[in-house]
């Protein structure tokens, strides 16, 4: 399978939850994460567990995508390998899939 090659791209989007959550189970081969640059919360993605990062050293803090801020194009087989967590229950991550 060609990563570069592609159908048509998919999104949608997530509300934030200071509780970790799973995204959903949509197949692909890449997805971009965005937040709208409005945003108040910090959103962090990264795998099961994924943890708001507090200043110590763990293997649980998430990736930091603040208001304004979108992802590389980041290669995998399902959106739901990725877990979401933000700083507050407002807001919402955004994500595009190439499928």
């Amino acid at each position: 399978m060609d990563f570069f090659t592609y159908t048509i791209p998919k999104q949608g989007e997530i509300a934030g939850s200071t509780t970790a959550v799973q995204l959903p189970d949509r197949k692909c081969k890449g997805v971009i994460f965005s937040v709208r640059a409005g945003a108040v919360a910090k959103f962090y993605i990264g795998g099961e567990g994924v943890t708001v990062p507090d200043n110590a050293t763990d293997q649980t803090s998430g990736l930091e995508i603040a208001a304004g801020q979108s992802t590389p194009l980041l290669p995998c087989t399902n959106l739901n390998l990725w877990w979401v967590i933000a700083s507050a229950n407002s807001d919402s991550l955004s994500y595009l899939l190439l499928t």
